[in-house]
This record gives C-alpha cells, structure tokens and sequence, in this order.
C-alpha cells in the first residue's frame, strides 16, 4: 500500500530547498579543500576561497531573505539581493542587524577577535570581487595580490605557528637523515607557497608543519563565523508571515462575522520557511569539536607519511 499525498507542489519551498543544499554542499567542499590544502596541491587553496565565499555570500543573502519574508509575506527582489553584491563584509554586519532588529537570539558565539574577524572578512571580499582573477591576471603582469600567500601571512600574523612539538622534531630529524644518506641520489623539486624552492625532506616537512598549522588556525577561525551563520538561519526554520495569523485568545467578534472568519480559515496555508536545521550538520559542533577532529584528520596523515611519525 502506498501513502497518498497532496499535490501541494509549491515552486518557492522546491526553490528554498535547492539554494540551501546548494549552500551546505559548497561549504562542505570548501573546508574540505581548505584541510588538505599545502605547497603539494596549491590549487585546493583556490578550490577553497571559491566554495567557501560563493556559500558565504547565499548564505548570508538566505537570512535576509528568510527574514524579509517572515516579515513583509515577501520574499526580496533579485534587484534588491544582488544590490548587495559580493561584499561579504557588508553581507555580515547586515545579518546581524537583520538578527538584533527581528528579535532572533542564536545561542552561539561569534569569534571574539574583532581585528582578526574584519580582516577575513576583507580577505573574502577581495577574493569574492577580484582576487579569484588572481591566476589569470598574474599571467598578464605582476603585482597582483596572490590569495594563497595572502591568507598564509593573515593566519600567521594573528595566529603564530608555536615552537614545534617533540614528535614534530624527531620527523624533522629523520628527513634530515633520509637526505644524507650516502651515495643515494634525490631529486625533490617544489615551490611553496611564497615561491620558495624546496628540494630536501627536511624542507618538505617544515613546510607541511607550517600548512598544518594555518589549515587549523585558519579553518576553525572560518568554521565559528560559518557556525554563527548557519544559527542564524537555523533561527527562521519553519517560520511564516505571521501578520493574519489568529492570536489563540482572539474572539469571533476581532475579525467581524462567523462568515469572515470561516472565510479567512478557508484561504490556503501560508507559506512556511524550510526547516533549515535539518541542513549543515557538519556545521553544529564547538569549535573545540571541531579543532579535535582537524587535528586527528592531521595525526592520521602524518602515520602514513614517508617518514612515518
């Protein structure tokens, strides 16, 4: 037997939902790409920043679209959503306002590193406007601000790589011995991501100490504002244009005869929001939670690296 439904197809819940899974699966791949990213495989940095600021972008604009409906009964315009651009700073200051201004209380912290905060925030915003041309400008002439190099130094300058770790100096130690080893001949030829050669083990390992370090720091910064966002839309789940709703307490007489009323209860239901916490799981952990899984996922590449740990 199977169950029958109403066909109460509507095209906006149908385009909710495609824009919101869009929204998840991109930051999913975002930070996916941004873990693994070091001087091996330097085009998951771009694969990274394009996810992450698409996803951040229709991220915000979902809050404040969501908002603006619950509302006004009316979802924004395309004019007035793309009026805001891809300025990603703006784009977040505005979801606070919409959050403070509709009442919404999210029940997760925002990062508290204000100077840290707004330079990423800068940082996504050129990258969203311009620096995603990075590769085919720097074709053409330099001078050019190279994302890469540019969010290295950023984590860096706010989050200092620390004296390394006795585990981290032994691996230092075996690559260094792996290169001097007589009469064998090795031939390592990189660049890292500032264009320095590298061409020992032992430059190889310093430089993968350093991404994994950036690709914690920089990635669990990322993840608290991504969080904040998806509380932030998590907070209109199912919700609805509530001007004619019937207050529980509300008489007969509020809304003139049995027949008005009758009539009111007998117009289609109004729209109803996505349950939006059914999306982004990977999204709900502590940023301690979520520091502790970045750094098994690094303590497992390094058990099968060359050198072994």
């Amino acid at each position: 037997m199977l169950v029958s439904h109403f066909n109460d197809y509507d095209p906006k819940w149908i385009a909710l939902h495609r824009e919101t899974g869009l929204v998840e699966k991109m930051l999913n791949l975002g930070f996916i790409y941004l873990r693994k990213a070091d001087f091996r495989s330097q085009e998951r940095y771009n694969t990274a920043f394009f996810n992450i600021t698409i996803a951040f972008e229709r991220l915000c604009k979902l809050i404040i679209d969501s908002e603006a409906y619950v509302n006004t009964g009316q979802f924004l315009t395309n004019g007035k959503l793309s009026n805001w651009g891809h300025d990603l700073s703006k784009l977040y200051w505005q979801v606070g306002s919409v959050m403070e201004e509709s009442g919404h209380v999210v029940n997760v912290a925002t990062p508290e590193d204000n100077e840290f905060l707004e330079d990423v925030l800068k940082f996504l915003t050129d990258f969203a406007k311009k620096d995603r041309y990075y590769n085919f400008i720097s074709l053409d002439k330099s001078g050019a601000s190279d994302p890469v190099r540019r969010w290295r130094r950023l984590v860096l300058r706010f989050k200092p790589q620390q004296k390394h770790q006795p585990w981290q100096n032994e691996m230092l130690f075996i690559a260094k011995e792996k290169d001097n080893v007589p009469n064998e001949l090795r031939d390592i030829y990189y660049f890292d991501e500032e264009g320095n050669i590298i061409q020992s083990n032992e430059q190889c390992v310093e430089s993968l100490f350093q991404s994994n370090h950036i690709q914690l720091e920089g990635s669990s910064f990322l993840y608290v504002i991504i969080r904040y966002l998806v509380a932030c839309l998590d907070s209109f789940s199912e919700a609805e244009y509530s001007q004619d709703k019937v207050d529980s307490g509300s008489t007969i007489s509020s809304f003139g005869s049995r027949a008005q009323l009758e009539a009111r209860f007998a117009q289609p239901p109004v729209f109803r929001l996505l349950n939006y916490a059914e999306f982004f799981p990977n999204f709900r952990m502590s940023e301690e939670q979520y520091r502790a899984c970045l750094q098994k996922e690094i303590s497992e590449q390094w058990s099968q690296y060359p050198c072994g740990k």
